[in-house]
């Protein structure tokens, strides 16, 4: 299960990395470091809170990530109404990486 939640989140990171370098040519330069900041911090708060000793902590603090997940991709869904492919493949992966919190937690 922690593997699965890792493997997933690390999809999850990658898929809007990927949108983020495919449309830097779209983004300000602030924006583009606004976002890469706030998306290189996911994969370590995943981390420490898949390495809490109590199963309860580290659900809720990976609730806490998804929540933070959500919010983030709204504000790049306001701001961007076409996201075009990407969308998809972040969708995709924030399906799984919930579908995978919810099914253990």
């Amino acid at each position: 299960m922690m593997l699965q939640l890792y493997e997933s989140s690390n999809e999850l990171y990658q898929a809007i990395m990927n949108w983020i370098v495919g449309n830097r040519k779209a983004l300000s330069r602030i924006e583009i470091e606004n976002f890469s900041k706030r998306l290189k911090v996911i994969p370590r708060k995943v981390g420490l809170a898949l390495e809490q000793s109590k199963i309860d902590e580290c659900f809720k603090e990976m609730i806490i990530v998804r929540t933070e997940l959500e919010t983030f991709l709204m504000e790049i869904r306001s701001k961007y109404q076409t996201m075009g492919r990407l969308e998809n493949d972040i969708e995709e992966c924030f399906t799984k990486f919930t579908r995978i919190l919810n099914d253990y937690h």
